[in-house]
């Protein structure tokens, strides 16, 4: 037999276009790990990722990373279909604009989990908005049709690349939570690079119509690990994957620039929101309690050390007041007002935790 042959028989596979998605991430600046392997949470099996991809930035001591997880798929006889219709921005069910943010750095973490986020995300970006996070249409259904006779095939291929991506994204963030340690912020996107016809039909009243495509987004919901993932999905002809590749360029350059934004957004009017006084509480105590100690201990007989145990705005005052664990007598609080130590030290903390050198006082009693 020739070696043509085997050579033949190799192109015929998805293994050629792997490679050759590969040389093209790494000659773009990115980190390529290959054939990663990953256990399903339904069958209990290996599972393969294709191409994990990813560029990383150090800022302000935070590794920002985008991460890119990457399917490869090749047909010899068949096109993608996907199947199309007008979106409707008032479903409740969907949000058209997914986005998967990791991080366990203490800030962006609280800031990612509970605020809002992810609008200003999106749309500080004219270009990554109409290009990468907002769906032009909503895709339905999947098929792969015959080239030659556009005869049904199934969905399997198709489906697999999108289920694949997801359970492999969702791998990867619980193997984060077991062994990442350095402060970071990751950025996953999902993305179907298929060496084939790609066709959008889409219906609107009647027949479909069909249009030859090099990309689109899909977003789509599924239950991993008993959980609903909403992810998006991006299909590229490959074709068309050394040019797509440029947005995710800017992406990483956007995520860089949005970490800071959300880092930020932690300080605004901190000290008037309990929860994000919270996080600090216990940080903010531990720098204060010995002077505390210091200050109160000539005033009773109980010598146990006071913590923090408040800090909250007083609209009145227009400033911060300070509550201490069992400290509300009168010439206690007097005491702690008074003192020039403990006040440099408050407001030297105040200022390397929160941002905030204003007025602030030492209250005796509890506003909740």
């Amino acid at each position: 037999m020739s070696d043509n042959n085997y050579i033949n028989g190799i192109s015929s596979t998805g293994f050629g276009l792997e490679f050759s998605v590969s040389k093209i991430l790494i000659e773009n600046g990115w980190t390529v790990i290959n054939n990663k392997y990953y256990i399903d949470d339904v069958q209990g099996s290996a599972r393969e990722i294709d191409i994990l991809a990813y560029r990383v930035t150090l800022k302000n001591g935070i590794q920002i990373y985008t991460v890119l997880i990457i399917s490869c798929k090749k047909s010899n006889d068949n096109a993608w279909a996907l199947l199309s219709k007008e979106i409707d921005y008032n479903d409740p069910n969907i949000d058209w604009n997914p986005v998967t943010l990791w991080s366990n750095q203490k800030i962006l973490k609280f800031i990612i989990e509970n605020y809002d986020w992810k609008k200003k995300y999106v749309n500080s970006s004219k270009d990554l908005y109409s290009q990468l996070f907002s769906p032009q249409k909503h895709i339905f259904a999947f098929q792969e049709l015959k080239k030659n006779t556009g005869k049904p095939q199934n969905d399997k291929a198709i489906f697999n690349s999108v289920v694949s991506s997801m359970k492999s994204q969702n791998y990867e963030i619980g193997s984060l939570n077991q062994r990442k340690k350095e402060e970071s912020l990751y950025n996953f996107n999902l993305i179907s690079v298929v060496d084939a016809p790609l066709l959008r039909m889409n219906y609107i009243d009647g027949d479909p119509s069909v249009k030859q495509i090099n990309s689109d987004i899909y977003v789509g919901s599924y239950i991993i690990n008993r959980q609903e993932t909403l992810s998006r999905v991006h299909f590229i002809k490959f074709d068309a994957f050394d040019s797509s590749l440029s947005i995710y360029n800017k992406l990483h350059s956007h995520n860089i620039n949005q970490a800071s934004e959300i880092y930020e957004s932690y300080f605004k009017d901190c000290l008037k929101d309990q929860k994000k006084v919270k996080i600090f509480l216990k940080d903010f105590s531990r720098e204060l309690r010995w002077d505390i100690y210091e200050t109160i201990k000539g005033l009773r007989d109980d010598k146990s050390i006071k913590e923090v145990i408040g800090i909250h705005w007083d609209e009145k005052k227009d400033c911060v007041a300070i509550t201490i664990d069992d400290v509300w007598e009168e010439d206690e609080v007097k005491a702690l007002n008074e003192n020039i130590k403990v006040n440099a030290g408050v407001k030297s903390t105040f200022k390397k935790i929160f941002r905030y050198d204003g007025d602030f006082y030492f209250d005796d009693c509890i506003p909740f």
